[in-house]
């Protein structure tokens, strides 16, 4: 039987375009609310087409992994920003991942009664994760990421020094060259007693005030 639709079995006409109406109305409704705006970190622009912002979003993350210098993009970057070890700059580009990949199927699923971090940042864990790519397991983590991103669609520097706005320290071997000499003699000559607490007493009143002295 047909009435005005494709015939399905039963007789009865397909409600799948209305369906599909239904969808699109719920999809347009999230995508135009305030809720989306502020999830996203669009809050700031009455105007923003959200959609097209968070596609634009993607686009950056993605380039964080096309070159061999993109993460830079990504992070706040001062005079200080060789600070980075290899391990930051793993992180930044596998965080970068896991956004991208929300924020994939934010635009793929996203309307009004799906929830972000089980609809969206839970799936992407998933495929990371069942593609080795573990740096995080947690759903709340993925949001946590978002949350700090979406502001200035950069994460927080991932060096402690250069994030507060400070310079770094230099090692107290550069400090004091002579001082990691003098501790592996002690705990040499020390070895059948040592303890933590004796190395901590030594290094307080002996060994650091004759570095002071000199």
């Amino acid at each position: 039987m047909t009435s005005g639709g494709h015939v399905v079995a039963g007789g009865q006409p397909s409600d799948n375009s209305e369906g599909r109406s239904a969808n699109d109305k719920l999809r347009e409704l999230y995508w135009q609310s305030t809720e989306a705006k502020k999830l996203f970190g669009f809050m700031n622009d009455d105007d923003v087409d959200v959609v097209e912002a968070l596609n634009e979003r993607i686009c950056l993350l993605q380039k964080v992994n096309e070159t061999e210098h993109g993460y830079k993009l990504v992070i706040p970057m001062t005079e200080d920003s060789s600070c980075l070890s290899t391990h930051n700059i793993f992180t930044i580009r596998n965080k970068s991942l896991f956004l991208t990949r929300a924020y994939q199927i934010a635009l793929e699923e996203m309307k009004v009664g799906v929830q972000w971090s089980r609809d969206c940042c839970q799936p992407a864990v998933d495929e990371l994760n069942n593609l080795g790519i573990k740096t995080t397991e947690s759903a709340r983590t993925v949001g946590r990421w978002n949350q700090a991103f979406r502001t200035h669609d950069k994460f927080p520097h991932p060096n402690t020094w250069v994030r507060n706005g400070k310079k770094p320290k230099p090692p107290i071997s550069d400090l004091f060259p002579h001082l990691e000499a003098w501790i592996s003699e002690y705990i040499l000559n020390h070895l059948d007693f040592l303890t933590v607490e004796m190395l901590r007493s030594e290094l307080a009143t002996v060994m650091i005030p004759k570095l002071v002295e000199n």
